[in-house]
């Protein structure tokens, strides 16, 4: 798959499981778990709509997946049947579901009776890669993508230079921070005395860019020379810190 359509996996994913987990919980059993797959259904078609809302929808469609709360009841009936009642407090697992946690177990005060009631205390675990996997995505699918940089403030280090233009070659780790991108601008910038022909970027706040979304306050690191950038982990003491600026990405 080309790389600019490379986010669109995710959504497409998150469409597919809420509709395998509509369909196993039609008759409504599981009212948590229905509305779930609604926001993942949501969340996935309003991110081919291209709504800036999506994302979170999304976020909150995983989230939602973590904890594994439920009650089983099983009956052992006159004619040595067994009747069993499943209840989900709270349980959103969506097509797919790796659980670990414990289970406590009960039976009615009456002797005679044949109730036996678990209760599951547990949690999710394959959200946790559907989160590995909605950031690796979202990031690979930024490759490519037109990088349009406004200035901030008035008073900004760069000078008269923007706007900036460029594309993003490639995500890229910077410390310990693992949503940097490397952008080649279309014109080099001068800064005390030195030419650079990329930057690196990153918004300030911890998230990652949305392609068509409204520009983000994000930090301008300098590059002079792209081979200093490799796919390990990139030190920061050896790029410099510029200024901010406002950076969105078609």
């Amino acid at each position: 798959m080309d790389q600019k359509t490379t986010h669109l996996i995710f959504p497409g994913l998150a469409i597919g499981m809420s509709l395998i987990a509509l369909s196993s919980n039609y008759d409504l059993s599981n009212v948590f778990g229905f509305v779930v797959s609604l926001v993942g259904l949501a969340g996935g078609a309003a991110y081919f709509l291209k709504y800036s809302f999506a994302s979170t929808l999304l976020q909150v469609w995983i989230y939602a997946q973590i904890p594994a709360i439920s009650k089983t009841t099983s009956e052992v009936l006159d004619n040595g049947s067994e009747m069993v009642t499943e209840h989900h407090y709270v349980n959103a697992d969506q097509a797919f579901t790796f659980d670990i946690g414990f289970t406590t177990g009960s039976k009615s005060s009456d002797r005679n009776s044949k109730v036996n009631v678990d209760r599951d205390l547990k949690v999710n675990l394959i959200p946790f890669g559907l989160l590995f996997l909605f950031r690796l995505l979202m990031l690979q699918g930024l490759v490519g993508g037109v990088v349009t940089i406004e200035k901030f403030r008035q008073d900004n280090k760069l000078g008269d230079v923007f706007p900036l233009s460029g594309s993003v070659l490639r995500p890229v780790t910077l410390g310990k921070e693992k949503h940097w991108l490397l952008v080649e601008l279309a014109s080099p910038l001068t800064y005390s005395g030195r030419s650079n022909s990329h930057l690196l970027v990153k918004p300030k706040e911890d998230e990652i860019y949305k392609r068509g979304a409204s520009a983000v306050v994000s930090y301008l690191v300098l590059v002079d020379d792209p081979a200093k950038v490799h796919d390990g982990v990139n030190r920061k003491e050896d790029f410099q810190f510029a200024d901010w600026g406002l950076v969105s990405i078609a």
